[in-house]
C-alpha cells in the first residue's frame, strides 16, 4: 500500500500557478460573457429596401428572357446571313 506523498515546494508552486491560471480564465470568460456589445460583427451592409431590389431583379430577368426569346425566334426563321470581315492580321497570329 502506497502512502500519500508530502507536498514538496515545487508541487506548491505548480498548484499555485494552476490556481492563478484558472482564476484568470474565469475572469476572461466573465468579461467575454458580460460584454455589452457583441463579439460577432454586425451586418452593416444591409439592403435598404430588399423588396424593391428583388422587384428590379425580376424585371431585369423578364427583359433578358424577352431578348432571348427574340433571338430564338430570329434563329428559328431560317438561315442568318453572315458577312466575313477582312482583317489585316493573318489568322492565328
Amino acid at each position: 500500500m502506497d502512502l500519500p506523498k508530502l507536498a514538496t515546494p515545487s508541487d506548491c508552486g505548480l498548484r499555485r500557478l494552476v490556481t492563478v491560471l484558472i482564476c484568470m480564465n474565469a475572469l476572461l470568460a466573465t468579461a467575454v460573457l458580460t460584454r455589452s456589445d457583441s463579439i460577432l460583427p454586425r451586418a452593416e451592409a444591409q439592403i435598404v429596401n430588399a423588396g424593391q431590389q428583388r422587384n428590379a431583379q425580376i424585371d431585369e430577368q423578364r427583359r433578358t428572357n424577352e431578348l432571348l426569346a427574340r433571338i430564338l425566334d430570329r434563329l428559328e426563321q431560317g438561315p442568318v446571313p453572315v458577312r466575313m470581315a477582312v482583317t489585316s492580321k493573318p489568322a492565328g497570329g
